[in-house]
Formats: C-alpha cells, structure tokens, sequence
C-alpha cells in the first residue's frame, strides 16, 4: 500500500480496527516504495478473538505472511 508521508505520520505507530471486521488490531510499523515496496504491521488478536482462514489480494508482486 502506498503512504505518503504525511498519511505514514497520522496512522503509524497507532492501532487500527482491522480490515476484516473479525476482532483484530493492527499497527503500521514501517512502509517504503523504494527500492522494494513493502508494507509491515504489528498485529494483536485479543482474547476470545476468533480469525478465519483468509487470503488478501494482492494487486502486484507476492504476499509474504
């Protein structure tokens, strides 16, 4: 996913409701366009949180989990 620096600044290093809606938390550690772009989350399930078995698209290049 592409950050600007400003948009990196406002959402790094604070948790977030994932994506998904199942009860898991995320936080961006770190992302860069170049040389490789990457993106990489601290994620924080809670107790009783239940995570079903999912894939996330991915638009270019491969997904590392």
């Amino acid at each position: 996913m592409a950050y600007s620096f400003q948009s990196y600044l406002s959402t790094a290093f604070r948790w977030q409701r994932g994506r998904q809606g199942t009860g898991y938390n995320k936080m961006l550690l770190f992302t860069a366009l170049w040389p490789l772009p990457f993106d990489s989350y601290l994620i924080r399930y809670p107790d009783g949180s239940e995570i079903p078995p999912h894939t996330d698209p991915v638009q270019a290049g491969r997904h590392f989990v």
